[in-house]
């Protein structure tokens, strides 16, 4: 028996991201595993995508978790779903996942960590988003505008005038 090919996402999970419709999108994820499609990380990427528009982060956390059991997990599915957590208000969820992607071997990057940012800037976590971008340029990573503006933002909704005014500093460099 020759091996069912891999698809893309299929032409359904993308009408359900348009839509932001995160129920149709796991309903999909479903019909692929019954007609036993080998299921690849961009499947799961495309529905956890979903989810974190929709900030269905319990959705999200269980579809990464499924991902991750079938060795389907990537850095863009781990941002995808700290993305969902930090829409749902989940900041520390969305911080868990950073350390297990260290675990897992899946390094974050600049997405992950301006994602994981702007998770503590909705929530006015100043301390945290400090933290990250601290731990971001020490691994190497060069923030971009975005980081910059997302932490610069969870300064200002921490009422944290002066870090946020050194972020601009250091931005400005």
């Amino acid at each position: 028996a020759r091996p069912t090919p891999t698809p893309s996402p299929p032409r359904p999970a993308c009408v359900a991201m348009r839509d932001r419709d995160w129920a149709g999108a796991l309903l999909q994820l479903q019909e692929l595993r019954s007609a036993r499609v080998q299921l690849s990380p961009s499947h799961y990427g495309a529905a956890l995508k979903v989810c974190g528009a929709a900030s269905q982060w319990r959705w999200a956390l269980s579809l990464l978790g499924e991902a991750r059991s079938l060795s389907l997990d990537s850095v863009a599915n781990y941002n995808n779903a700290i993305n969902a957590c930090g829409r749902g208000a989940q900041y520390k969820q969305a911080e868990g996942l950073m350390e297990v992607m260290r675990q897992r071997r899946k390094l974050p990057n600049l997405i992950t960590y301006s994602i994981a940012i702007s998770s503590c800037a909705r929530g006015g976590l100043y301390v945290q988003a400090l933290r990250l971008m601290k731990e971001m340029q020490q691994g190497g990573i060069v923030p971009d505008v975005v980081a910059y503006s997302t932490a610069i933002s969870a300064c200002e909704k921490g009422n944290q005038y002066e870090p946020a005014l050194r972020l601009l500093d250091d931005m400005r460099r």
